[in-house]
């Protein structure tokens, strides 16, 4: 059935869903994802309610969501399900913000307010809630609707919060980079090929002109520089780390995956020789390395009939094209020497091996995303996948450090106060309540446990075999040992602080 009967029952309580967004700027420091005030108004102003529809959610949860309101609110279009139990969606795609025409009054977003403009997004507006009606979806109880109505949220005025500084900017594009490792190690790549053309664009490039010490400046200042830039890449990927961390770690209970090893190793030689072949090709392209390197070596007999030149002469001329600067005089009396004719030659060899260079990566690299198809395909799936792993795995035993530290430290100093307390007797609920902070330190309560555990979970990582948390034991002593749940190696969604805000 395509169509709806009149008679069909109507929804007089709509429910619509608004998918937060990521936070930018000023927010950034409030909350990990909002969502603007202005959406809610929108609909509330048609007659219905919003619920926030997070993000990171699992699957389930989002199933459980669609299947208890009557319409979604995406950042660009709506959705509505006009059949209920259908699971296809219905999209109203509108170019542009109809809820700017009523409720945003930014004057560099030039959105009209006239009559007719605020009728219009009313009548968008009316028209959406008007079709979500047709969706009898509910919430089970009314505690749960209650419950995820956005009113339970405390909206953040944007006017009011402090504006980013440039480097409170900076820090924020940073931490957003944080949450993708990969888009670090990329930008980071990036950054050092940026500099290091920045920094070859401001390098005063001064041949010596002098026999052998032409070769060795100019060979120095074409590989010398590269070298270094490598060395960075290679340094500030964090990957390199936990590269040798995984080459280097006992094999415990999880054997080693060579295929991996060999992953993670490609992966960091690669991203650490973008910018060191950059300078190479810059430097090539401008030919002063190759001018000044190679002077000394070239034959000028091409050019001009220089068989009756003494060998040293010569030499010292051949030394002296790089530089631009020489007069007739210091030339002596061999004005016939055909400077001008090496410097050209010398620069069209650099400029044609550069360009060659340049052409030749771009062919490796096209032809290695054409072929990647053809080739092991699920090996590169796996061992990348294994790598993501290994990376979340660390982030996520840092953070549960961080909290067990936390913990830790939290419990010590209370003890410490506590006796300082002269006469100071623990009644029942005080050690019931140590004994539940201990609980949450999963029974490490010396300096020797935590040590040993640590050293455990270098030496024999657990093998990669999710188990319930009743099987997993921990030794945390000698002769002791206590059920602890298994640590889940899985990626850890921030939380996401749902918030409308005024813009």
């Amino acid at each position: 059935m395509n169509g709806l009967s009149k008679t069909e029952a109507l929804n007089d309580r709509p429910v619509i869903g608004i998918l937060a967004q990521h936070t930018v700027d000023e927010l950034t420091e409030v909350a990990k994802t909002y969502i603007a005030i202005t959406y809610v108004k929108y609909l509330e102003s048609a007659g219905s309610r919003v619920v926030p529809i997070r993000l990171y959610l699992t699957e389930s949860e989002y199933e459980k969501i669609f299947h208890s309101i009557n319409g979604k609110n995406w950042s660009g279009y709506l959705l509505q399900r006009r059949i209920n139990h259908s699971p296809l969606d219905k999209p109203i795609v509108l170019p542009w913000h109809p809820e700017a025409n009523r409720f945003l009054w930014k004057e560099s977003l030039a959105a009209p307010h006239c009559s007719y403009a605020v009728r219009i997004s009313y009548l968008l507006a009316e028209f959406f809630v008007n079709e979500a009606r047709k969706n009898l979806h509910q919430f089970e109880t009314k505690e749960e609707e209650e419950s995820a109505m956005i009113d339970t949220h405390q909206p953040v005025f944007v006017a009011l919060l402090p504006k980013l500084s440039t480097m409170d900017r900076f820090i924020s594009i940073f931490r957003h980079f944080q949450s993708n490792s990969e888009s670090v190690m990329n930008g980071i790549c990036g950054i050092l090929a940026l500099a290091s053309v920045r920094i070859y664009s401001s390098f005063q490039f001064v041949c010596p002109c002098l026999p052998i010490y032409n070769t060795i400046y100019g060979i120095g200042v074409m590989f010398i520089p590269p070298i270094i830039l490598f060395l960075c890449g290679v340094i500030v990927n964090k990957h390199s780390l936990l590269m040798l961390e995984e080459w280097l770690r006992p094999e415990g209970q999880r054997t080693k995956n060579p295929t991996l090893l060999h992953y993670m190793f490609l992966a960091v030689v690669q991203r650490a020789a973008i910018a060191p072949v950059v300078w190479l090709v810059v430097a090539l392209l401008d030919g002063k390395c190759i001018l000044c390197a190679f002077s000394t070596s070239v034959d000028p007999g091409p050019f001009v009939n220089v068989s009756s030149w003494p060998r040293g002469d010569l030499l010292i001329l051949l030394s002296k094209v790089p530089c631009k600067d020489l007069t007739a005089d210091q030339l002596q009396h061999n004005l016939s020497f055909p400077r001008r004719a090496v410097y050209r030659y010398l620069r069209s060899v650099s400029q044609a091996l550069g360009w060659t260079i340049l052409l030749v990566l771009i062919l490796t690299a096209f032809l290695s995303r054409c072929l990647k198809p053809c080739s092991k395909y699920a090996t590169h799936l796996q061992s990348r996948y294994w790598s993501n792993y290994i990376d979340i795995e660390q982030k996520v035993f840092e953070e549960a450090c961080c909290e067990h530290a936390r913990g830790f430290a939290h419990h010590y100093v209370i003890q410490f106060f506590d006796s300082m307390q002269d006469g100071f007797q623990t009644d029942c609920l005080a050690n019931h309540v140590r004994w539940a902070e201990g609980d949450r330190l999963h029974g490490i309560t010396n300096k020797e446990q935590l040590d040993n555990l640590l050293t455990q979970w270098f030496n024999t990582k657990p093998p990669l075999n999710i188990r319930p948390v009743s099987q997993y034991r921990v030794n945390t002593d000698t002769g002791t040992s206590r059920n602890s749940p298994q640590p889940q190696h899985q990626p850890t969604a921030p939380h996401s602080i749902v918030k409308h805000t005024v813009l």
